[in-house]
């Protein structure tokens, strides 16, 4: 283990000197004998003043170590002389060429050991940049570039030249399999879940799906091996993404070569670590300062890489830029605290020398328990939300989360004659600059990004008036002008376009639109009519899809012109065009013979308006013409009747009155009974020759005329309407929708309700409430 000196460093500012500075102390923890922390301006000047109280500090790097050493003993003592200085802040750098040093296992190691000590962590590992992210228990900042963020940086070059589908080649040795293919993924996930629902993302708007067609993983660099790794890529393949080493990269892109996967349709992109100081094997070994020539390996011309120069100068330059100004701020708002004054006073352990006090070391490692203690642990644990707060703020420096910085990239062409990289562009700060590029096969614009078809499979199937079928003429040929001939029978049967059972003529609407689309883009293309006739449905046991659907996905097929229905089933197995017509669902039924109803002649009006006249009205006026004649019969002729009780003459009171209509005997004087004044009633409404009892009253005669004038208006307008209903006419089931009770519910009527629809359509896909009922 080797120990550096210690450095006594300040920062910039005006110092009273009355007042005390606070000591910001940091330890290093560094790959390197020499981590050249001590050479930033940040640390070689004054005491820095707050901003946020009458109070100063400076920083003072208490210890720094080399992370890997060959005993474990050294190990032990240098995490004990780290524990001694009790630090603020822990700054850890690791950019060790030898990837057998930089196991990830030591670095999570450390970081759980210092995150359970609640100490904050300032991290670059360049071949392990874990993303803290993944970590949330830890207390880390990553300041290497994650590769997330490179395949961030990935995705926005694919998006610039429209190429959303890709294979990836992976060693799977390498650290950053599982993120670049994770957000990869994650980016896919979230074009399909933006086209499909209401995307309110501006940065999605616009994109096309991103797609892995295929993942290799190449084992070992055997050329036999790679050659078959590489036969199993998809044959739509146009843009590979190589995270290899550069060595493996080239014999790949030389095999590739070989396999005619090169040339002007091709495009080869090299992930960052390709020009990486990282090596493997027999590979040369590289300083991280030197430039991404120093491998005299060639690529195809034209091949794009990242490249990020994160060697130990730009990382300590960033440090010092960027980062420094941060800290600075963060911990000006603290040196006023009274835990720092304090803990400054008392801080009498000795800087890092080679005298230790191996008693501590024994005590602290000789349990499972030791570093339980609260003298081990920070003064000040919310140090790492503080620095995370500040590091949220500081946009185009940190990302959005504050744990990891931003990643800033370096885009490279290998161009010849120089046969060297050359750099064309820059993505900072999520945003990607690109300059003129040397374009595979000296072409003047970017590759298409996928296969350049000049012949097309096309599968349809007849519906007026977008596809018709008609028959072809003797000679085999359409008419008129824009039908294109069509083949209904199996394929490579041998016969002639004029045989009406192999082949027919297909015109419509979307046949017209099609031959435009093939004059304008150069193409040819076959038609023909999907064999089993369906319009492509899938089946729940066996998960599989028919008709035109499984045309396209057993790529017999390369698209479908028709009016295929777009469902939210269908549109997760395949992609459709911009919808050119919007169609509701129909309800067809039969007619039944028409027929005049028994009832037919009451239809004229509802059936409350003949209650209302039948039962209230015509008896209402009845009662009333009874009870006006009777009435007016008592009280003007003064009739008195001479009932003697004890020899005296008594008068009947009016209540007695209303008695005598219930005394037969008492009914011989009146002029019209109540039934009569019924009868009459009935009379009048239908004007029938009979005989009745006409009242004698004047109230009773008006009330009459009254209802006579009525039955005149209602039988003219009854006899009006009657004939529009005593017609015949066809009649048919009414149906409200879809949602029928007779459709959702068939067995409810005896007998069911019987109704069908085409199987494997619209309906069976989009209502499948129905289809147990069919």
């Amino acid at each position: 283990m080797n120990d550096l000196l210690f450095i006594k460093v300040n920062a910039h500012g005006i110092i009273l000197p009355t007042i005390n500075c606070v000591n910001i102390s940091l330890a290093s923890l560094s790959s390197r004998d020499n981590d050249r922390l001590p050479q930033l301006k940040l640390f070689a000047s004054p005491q820095f003043m707050s901003n946020y109280s009458l109070s100063c500090g400076r920083f003072d790097i208490r210890c720094a170590h080399t992370v890997y050493a060959k005993s474990v003993n050294s190990v032990i003592e240098s995490l004990c002389s780290i524990l001694q200085t009790r630090p603020l802040l822990l700054i850890y750098l690791n950019d060790y060429p030898n990837e057998n040093h930089a196991s990830p296992a030591a670095y999570i190691f450390l970081l759980k050991l210092f995150t359970y000590l609640q100490y904050p962590m300032l991290t670059f590992h360049y071949f392990h940049p874990f993303h803290p992210g993944n970590f949330p228990s830890f207390r880390f900042f990553q300041l290497a570039p994650t590769y997330r963020e490179e395949a961030r940086a990935l995705i926005s070059l694919m998006e610039r030249y429209d190429w959303n589908t890709f294979s990836l080649i992976i060693d799977p040795t390498l650290p950053g399999e599982e993120e670049l293919i994770d957000e990869f993924e994650i980016h896919g996930n979230e074009q399909r879940n933006c086209k499909r629902t209401i995307c309110n993302r501006n940065h999605l708007k616009g994109q096309k799906k991103l797609t892995i067609l295929s993942t290799i993983r190449m084992h070992n660099a055997n050329p036999l091996y790679i050659k078959q790794q590489l036969s199993f890529m998809n044959t739509e393949t146009r843009v590979i993404i190589v995270h290899t080493t550069s060595t493996l990269a080239s014999l790949i892109v030389k095999q590739a070569s070989n396999m005619s996967l090169t040339g002007a349709e091709y495009m080869w992109i090299m992930s960052s670590i390709v020009l990486s100081t990282y090596s493997s094997g027999a590979e040369p070994k590289m300083n991280p300062y030197d430039s991404p020539n120093r491998r005299k390996i060639e690529f195809y011309a034209g091949t794009l890489a990242l490249y990020n120069d994160v060697t130990r100068d730009t990382v300590l330059a960033r440090f010092d830029k960027h980062i420094g100004p941060i800290l600075i701020n963060a911990f000006s708002k603290i040196t006023h605290l009274d835990e720092l004054k304090q803990w400054n006073t008392n801080a009498t352990i000795p800087r890092c020398t080679s005298t230790r006090n191996q008693f501590t070391c024994v005590r602290l490692f000789n349990t499972s328990k030791a570093l339980n203690q609260s003298v081990l642990k920070h003064k000040y644990p919310d140090l790492y939300h503080l620095l995370k707060d500040e590091f949220k703020r500081a946009s185009g420096i940190f990302q959005q989360d504050g744990l990891a910085v931003a990643g800033n990239y370096s885009v490279l062409n290998f161009q010849l004659p120089a046969k060297e990289w050359k750099k064309i562009g820059e993505y900072i700060n999520s945003t990607l600059t690109i300059a003129d590029i040397q374009w595979p096969g000296e072409r003047s614009k970017p590759p298409p990004g996928k296969p350049v078809i000049y012949y097309l499979r096309v599968v349809t199937l007849e519906e007026a008036p977008f596809v018709m079928l008609k028959e072809p003429s003797t000679d085999g040929k359409c008419q008129p002008p824009g039908s294109v001939i069509c083949r209904v029978g199996p394929e490579n049967s041998g016969a002639n376009h004029s045989d009406p059972q192999h082949y027919q003529c297909c015109s419509g609407f979307y046949i017209d639109i099609f031959n435009i689309l093939k004059d304008r883009l150069k193409f040819e293309f076959e038609l023909y009519r999907v064999p089993d006739g369906i319009w492509g449905g899938r089946n729940p046991i066996t998960n599989k899809w028919n008709g035109l659907v499984a045309e396209l996905l057993e790529n017999r097929a390369d698209l479908t012109l028709t009016s295929l229905k777009v469902t939210t089933e269908r549109s997760l197995a395949i992609d459709f065009s911009v919808p050119l017509m919007e169609t509701g669902i129909a309800l067809i039924v039969s007619l039944k013979p028409g027929a005049i109803s028994t009832t037919a002649f009451l239809k004229p009006y509802d059936y409350r308006i003949w209650i209302l006249i039948l039962l209230v009205t015509l008896h209402g006026v009845a009662i009333m013409v009874f009870l006006f004649e009777y009435f007016q019969k008592r009280f003007t002729t003064y009739l008195i009747d001479h009932n003697m009780q004890n020899g005296q003459v008594v008068d009947n009171k009016p209540w007695q009155h209303i008695l005598d209509l219930f005394r037969p005997e008492r009914k011989k004087d009146l002029n019209i009974t109540f039934f009569q004044s019924v009868w009459l009633s009935w009379v009048i409404l239908f004007r029938a020759p009979a005989k009745v009892n006409n009242p004698k009253g004047f109230t009773s005669k008006f009330m009459a005329n009254i209802w006579a004038c009525f039955c005149l208006a209602f039988t003219a307008s009854y006899t009006a309407n009657l004939a529009a209903f005593m017609i015949t006419k066809d009649d048919y089931f009414r149906l409200s929708g879809i949602t029928d009770h007779r459709i959702t519910n068939p067995h409810s009527l005896k007998p069911p309700f019987r109704f069908g629809t085409i199987p494997n359509g619209v309906i069976v896909l989009d209502f499948s409430f129905i289809i147990r009922n069919l």
